[in-house]
């Protein structure tokens, strides 16, 4: 028998008390490193990113440690990041029902979900991850175990929704979003770690909004070594060119004051071999 999904058309969308529900519990997030990685995956996104148009209209939201809720009468998910796509933030932050994600309002679930492991109580592999397939209806669901907490064989480990269970994602690439995760080991803000990041089908990582700045910086300085490299070229050109029309021009100075010479002793030049 297969799990009963939730339907988003079954909320009572017209009678929901929201001031009723916790939708931010002020809770900090678990490290520092977790806190930056929940960025790294949502910055280079926004700074960087485009979904394909089909489908989406170019759209989408990337959120970090916003609750997740699929029903008003059940507390919230808070996933550490999710990617929704065809979707965007409402213009009016200020009302509650503007400032978590709600399936019903927004009529679809995100369609990627990602936990960073930093400690056994999260139950990324238990309930919660039954919740996000079965209730949320999330299609991809990523978790992420930097410190193997649950000893597992890898640090990263991807799974697709079948008819509201996950299962194991073979790829880490997902096809028809146009995306998907890579472990990265490197710098991010003077701190050096594995990072868990996007990339794109290519595995070419989406830069953060300052390695393009630097990218550009980079490749400004190239083209601009290149356009000195080619005017020191054309200088030197230009001198040797100067040098050689001096060279001609004494040449033939000299050339002429030499006849000259020849014909005040009565030798016409034209006549010497």
């Amino acid at each position: 028998m297969e799990p009963q999904t939730l339907s988003i058309l079954d909320e009572p969308v017209d009678d929901i008390d929201y001031d009723s529900i916790i939708t931010e519990d002020g809770e900090p997030v678990d490290s520092v490193i977790s806190e930056k990685n929940m960025r790294l995956l949502t910055e280079p996104l926004h700074a960087n990113w485009q979904p394909p148009q089909e489908g989406y209209d170019g759209k989408f939201m990337a959120l970090a440690n916003v609750g997740l809720f699929y029903s008003p009468d059940v507390p919230a998910l808070v996933p550490d990041a999710m990617l929704s796509l065809g979707v965007e933030p409402f213009e009016d932050i200020q009302p509650k029902k503007n400032r978590s994600y709600f399936i019903w309002r927004f009529g679809k679930p995100p369609e990627v979900v990602i936990e960073i492991v930093s400690n056994l109580k999260g139950n990324e592999y238990g309930m919660k991850m039954q919740k996000y397939a079965q209730n949320c209806g999330v299609r991809y669901y990523a978790i992420f175990d930097p410190h193997n907490y649950y000893n597992r064989p890898s640090e990263l480990e991807i799974y697709h929704n079948v008819h509201g269970v996950f299962e194991p994602l073979e790829s880490n690439m997902f096809e028809d979003i146009g995306l998907g995760l890579v472990l990265w080991e490197g710098k991010y803000e003077n701190m050096q770690a594995i990072w868990l990041r996007w990339c794109d089908l290519k595995g070419n990582l989406i830069p953060t909004g300052r390695e393009r700045a630097e990218a550009e910086k980079r490749r400004a300085n190239e083209e601009k070594r290149r356009a000195d490299e080619e005017k020191r070229r054309a200088d030197v050109a230009t001198k040797r060119a100067s040098t050689a029309e001096s060279r001609a021009s004494t040449a033939e100075s000299r050339a002429k004051a030499l006849a000259a010479k020849l014909r005040a002793l009565g030798i016409n030049p034209d006549d010497v071999e």
